[in-house]
């Protein structure tokens, strides 16, 4: 993202708008695909194993966890 950032300005500086608009645009579009990924997704608690797993699975045969 810094090299765009270094991008964008040599655009600007060069009076090349177009691809210093296009540059903008691709941010903008990918932090809001961002944010609606990450709202978009659960969170799921996974109660945490007293025990050694490697207990669970040789001893008492528990083959899922």
């Amino acid at each position: 993202m810094i090299l765009d950032g270094i991008a964008g300005v040599k655009f600007l500086t060069e009076d090349k708008f177009a691809l210093y608009y296009a540059i903008i645009k691709a941010y903008f579009s990918f932090y809001v695909s961002f944010l609606k990924t990450i709202g978009s997704q659960e969170t799921k608690y996974v109660p945490l194993n007293k025990r050694s797993i490697i207990y669970d699975f040789y001893l008492k045969g528990k083959k899922t966890y």
